[in-house]
């Protein structure tokens, strides 16, 4: 389970610190909640994306 008492609150002075905290909020959450079978995948780095 998520830990709330692991950010700390500031105020967010512009757009970038505010887009950066986001960003990390958004990253640990997606790390928790992504199945195993997919952060375990194989040939990450070889995966192409191409059109439906």
């Amino acid at each position: 389970m998520l830990e709330l008492n692991k950010y700390s609150i500031h105020k967010i002075e512009d757009l970038k610190d505010f887009v950066t905290a986001a960003f990390v909020i958004i990253d640990d959450i997606y790390q928790e909640i992504t199945p195993t079978h997919i952060k375990e995948r194989r040939n990450i780095n070889d995966a192409i994306l191409t059109p439906i």
